[in-house]
């Protein structure tokens, strides 16, 4: 299956001792606007066109092109679907799993002053508002027979420490339960109760939840309706958990004479605020034509991170044994930085008709980093530079695309889109494609839309790294589908 990227987060380039992810950065660093269902109807491709508020996201300027005040708020749904596949099974048996959580997903008010009787600067906006940028919540489960155990994992870790060095998260949990004792000829080689390449029962669900939020302070100015210069400043807010419970039994083979059952759960919890600035511009030549572009800076986000685990293993020597320990609570507080964000736009107006327009965004993925601002620990110091090293490596740039339409009829507007993400891992990798399409109803100061994204991804999932050939692969492919409802007031 190829490997394609949208929902990142359960990706694992490689696994260590620490909580940190080369390709955890993506998690903060891949944003898709789920703001107005109007933006949302034509594939958020509007950056040149300004008059909505999310677009006034992508390129601040747009801000300037809202020449009533005006008021509205957005709210839905985005429905994921998901399907995982335990490979090496000899059956690939696939488990579906569903979420829908209903969101607020973006809400504004923009007061603007303006008048076309003037020359020079005719007119400025000022707008606060809040859009949700990500959205987190999905969960998977997979089920089957395959070769290998997390107790090799287990065993890999504790190798070549005394049992005093284990650390308390997994090796030295497994050591405490049973699930990996020392080699009486070497306690600092472990062994466990399995055979190398074993077939044992295995299953893992993994749920997910939390988004990634900005609130804006926007500000837009006019030049003969025709230069429009926008700056935003952007508070980010980031929300995130992660609970995992991988299991394993004996039931279903019956092979092994001394294990039981194995569950091993990880809870991760995630918080952090950042900031970043955005600037952009809209030029109109003439009436029909409209060209737009914008940067945005870095989101530097500070982040606090909670994690815990706990083991329970059951055996069978010298009668039934069962074991349950616990992990030390982990904290740890970090930065990231985001990658530079550039985006040009272009759109056709018809007057009375509607318009075409379509929008380019380059992420530069490569120029993400993890910061370890607090610590004085060399490991924690060089894991920093191996996890940027790896960005480097194997990060890239991308292209996110979109073009979108729409078309009035009296007071009914109908709206297609569509797009494509490009992905961070390069052109070799497969990026994803979207599908967009809204209908709204404005008459007079009163606006309501609705608007609808459906996409498909797929991605390759590890719940475990061994040494061994016998570490486990998870497909996962599936399909979100967005919608969100906007209602919105223009007054004086």
């Amino acid at each position: 299956m190829k490997k394609s990227i949208y929902i990142v987060l359960m990706l694992l380039l490689g696994f260590s001792s620490y909580g940190q992810l080369a390709t955890d950065i993506l998690r903060y660093g891949q944003t898709s606007h789920n703001g107005t269902a109007r933006s949302l109807g034509v594939g958020n491709s509007m950056s040149a066109l300004g008059g909505d508020f999310t677009a006034a996201a992508q390129n601040p300027a747009g801000i300037a092109g809202i020449r009533f005040s005006e008021f509205s708020f957005g709210m839905g749904t985005t429905a994921t679907t998901t399907r995982a596949v335990l490979l090496n099974t000899g059956t690939d048996v696939s488990y579906s799993s569903s979420v829908a959580p209903f969101s607020i997903n973006h809400a504004h008010i923009v007061v603007a002053e303006h008048d076309r009787n003037i020359s020079g600067w005719r007119g400025i906006s000022f707008g606060v508002g809040f859009n949700r940028l990500a959205n987190y919540n999905r969960e998977f489960y997979y089920d089957g027979i395959s070769p290998g155990t997390i107790t090799e994992r287990f065993a890999n870790q504790a190798d070549g420490l005394l049992p005093d060095e284990l650390n308390g998260f997994e090796d030295g949990l497994a050591y405490t339960v049973g699930a990996i004792y020392p080699s009486s000829q070497d306690e600092t080689i472990y062994l466990t109760d399995f055979i190398e390449g074993e077939p044992v029962s295995k299953s893992q669900l993994v749920r997910s939840r939390g988004s990634l939020n900005e609130l804006t302070l926007n500000l837009g100015m006019n030049y003969e309706d025709k230069l429009y210069l926008g700056f935003a400043g952007n508070i980010v807010s980031l929300d995130y958990s992660e609970d995992k419970v991988y299991s394993e039994t004996d039931e279903v083979t019956n092979s092994n004479a001394i294990f039981e059952t194995l569950d091993f759960e990880e809870d991760l919890s995630i918080e952090g605020s950042g900031f970043n600035a955005k600037f952009g511009v809209i030029y109109k030549p003439n009436f029909n034509i409209r060209l737009g572009t914008s940067i945005q800076t870095p989101t530097v986000i500070e982040i606090d991170e909670e994690y815990t685990t706990a083991l329970d293993y059951a055996y069978t020597l010298n009668g039934y044994q069962n074991f349950v320990e616990y992990s030390p609570e982990g904290f740890f507080n970090y930065k990231v930085r985001t990658p530079w964000r550039f985006n040009a736009g272009a759109a056709f107006i018809a007057k009375k008709i509607g318009f075409i327009s379509m929008n380019a965004e380059y992420i530069d993925y490569k120029s993400s980093r993890f910061n370890f601002h607090n610590t004085l620990s060399e490991a924690d110091i060089t894991y920093e530079g191996e996890l940027n090293n790896t960005i480097r490596r194997d990060f890239s740039s991308a292209w996110d695309l979109s073009l979108g339409t729409e078309i009035r009829l009296d007071k009914l507007r109908l709206r297609l889109g569509g797009g494509y993400f490009g992905s961070p891992f390069g052109s070799e990798a497969v990026g994803i494609n979207h599908y967009n399409a809204g209908i709204g109803f404005h008459s007079g100061r009163v606006f309501l839309d609705l608007g609808g994204e459906y996409s498909t991804f797929s991605e390759g999932y590890r719940p475990y790294v061994v040494s061994s050939n016998y570490g486990q692969s998870v497909d996962i492919d599936g399909n979100n589908l967005v919608i969100s409802a906007t209602f919105g007031v223009k007054f004086d």
